[in-house]
Formats: C-alpha cells, sequence, structure tokens
C-alpha cells in the first residue's frame, strides 16, 4: 500500500512536469512568433507609426555681397535685393491660381505654355529666382495661407557695365566671383549665410511649417578703389575710339596720378556685358 502511492506521487510530479514543459514550450512560440511579426511583417507600419511626425529642416539665407566703390564711393558692383519664388498649385485656389498667373505673365514675361507646366505640379515648384519686391508685394496682396514661400536672395548688378567690366570681373549663379576683382577679393566680399529653421510635418507634407528660428546671414565686406569712374568712362570711350578707328585688335590704358601714383583709370577693349 505504501509503495503504491509512492508511485503514484511520481507519475503526478511526472504529468505536472510535462505540463510545464508543453507551457513554457507554447509560451516560447507565441514569443516568437510576435517577434517574427515586430521585426519583419510589421516592420514597417511600426517605423511609419513610431516615428517622428514632425522633424527640423532649414533654409539658406544668401548673404548680401559687399559692393566695390569707386574713389568716391559710386558703386561699380553691388546687390540687388530680390526673392526665390516657390509655389504649390495643388493647395492654391483656382480663383488665387489664376490672379498668379496673370502677375506672372505681366511682370516676368511667362508664357501660357510654361505657366501650365509648371502649374501641373503637385508639390513645390521653383517658379523663378529673380522676382523684384514690386511682384512680391502684388502675391502677398492675395492673403494666401500656403502655397507660395518667398525666399530673400540677391542679384548682382554692374551700374557701369562695360566700361569697367574687364576690372570688376562677374560673379557665379552662386553669387561666387569668377573673373576680375569680384574673384582675387571673393574671401573679403562674399558674406557668411545663415539660415532659417522650420518644422516639417510628415502627415502634411505639402504645408510648410513657419521659421521657428532665424540665424540672420552677414553681409560682406565693401571695398574702395582708387578708380575714378568719371576719368575711367573718358578713357573707355578714347580707347574704344581709336582701336575701332585703327582696326585694331584690342587697346589698354592705364592712368595713374603722378603724386600719389594711384591708378585712377584702367581700360581694356574689347570689353563685355556682364549682365
Amino acid at each position: 500500500m505504501s509503495w503504491k502511492l509512492t508511485q503514484s506521487s511520481e507519475d503526478i510530479f511526472k504529468r505536472r512536469l510535462l505540463i510545464s514543459f508543453l507551457l513554457f514550450v507554447f509560451v516560447f512560440v507565441l514569443f516568437m512568433g510576435r517577434v517574427v511579426d515586430l521585426a519583419i511583417i510589421n516592420r514597417g507600419r511600426l517605423l511609419a507609426e513610431f516615428a517622428p511626425q514632425v522633424v527640423p529642416s532649414y533654409d539658406i539665407l544668401r548673404a548680401e555681397r559687399g559692393d566695390i566703390l569707386d574713389r568716391s564711393g559710386v558703386k561699380l558692383a553691388t546687390d540687388e535685393l530680390t526673392f526665390e519664388l516657390d509655389i504649390n498649385p495643388s493647395i492654391i485656389d483656382s480663383v488665387n491660381l489664376n490672379k498668379i498667373k496673370s502677375i506672372l505673365k505681366s511682370d516676368l514675361k511667362f508664357s501660357n505654355e510654361e505657366l501650365n507646366k509648371l502649374f501641373s505640379e503637385k508639390s513645390y515648384v521653383l517658379v523663378s529666382t529673380s522676382v523684384s519686391e514690386n511682384t512680391k508685394q502684388k502675391i502677398d496682396a492675395l492673403n494666401l495661407r500656403d502655397g507660395v514661400v518667398f525666399t530673400k536672395t540677391y542679384k548682382r548688378v554692374y551700374p557701369f557695365g562695360e566700361i569697367v567690366s574687364p576690372l570688376i570681373g562677374i560673379v557665379g549663379a552662386d553669387g561666387s566671383g569668377l573673373t576680375g576683382l569680384e574673384l582675387s577679393l571673393d574671401d573679403y566680399l562674399k558674406g557668411r549665410n545663415g539660415r532659417s529653421f522650420r518644422t516639417f510635418n510628415f502627415a502634411e507634407p505639402d504645408v510648410l511649417g513657419a521659421p521657428t528660428y532665424v540665424l540672420e546671414p552677414v553681409k560682406g565686406n565693401d571695398v574702395t578703389l582708387t578708380i575714378d569712374i568719371n576719368i575711367q568712362a573718358k578713357v573707355y570711350e578714347l580707347v574704344k575710339k581709336y582701336v575701332e578707328e585703327f582696326n585694331a585688335k584690342s587697346g589698354f590704358a592705364i592712368v595713374t596720378d603722378p603724386e600719389t601714383n594711384e591708378i585712377l583709370a584702367m581700360v581694356s577693349y574689347p570689353s563685355f556685358d556682364p549682365t
């Protein structure tokens, strides 16, 4: 009788052990199945669900380049304020979109074909990098909340054109010096770009958030030359006249102040239009 009781207790223990093992295996299988589901099957959904919906971004604010001046402070090269215009046609109502088209046709000379192609886009598209303050004010007057973004930038202008262009040189599309003094003095003339920080919402990719912080750009340094633009212009006309009169290939002239040896004019012909 005592032996049978012991045997029965051992059987019960074994059964409990087996049940515990099976439960462990069952739980382990469920756990591994969940791991596979999270890591492989639903990985994309989880990343989208838990990824931040709002992320920071920034725009470059172009710095104004320093002026190149003659000895009296007359500007020989300077930056003119202009604006870059980006538009998202898909979030602007048809009435205001037609008003914008009319403004762009009259002010920037866009054709109907060009506008139709631009405004067929479903996201922000660059319309122009040289919108004037006057044109900006016309579009601003429409009071659009979204869909239109203006970014301040600059265009390099040369008021005296070919009279002084071989000496002054030109800048490239990015505002960096390419030739002449614009190139040799580039590090001194160029400014330090700023940044406009804003938030980007993945839930609303067509809507640009308002700037949250602006690091203002710093203008470059001005350069004053010993050149007198009045003397420069007169010498240029003389060199041009004699090159053409004697059918010469080119001409060059320098005028200096005999007392100070300062260069008052430096002319070469043929020249070029820097615009």
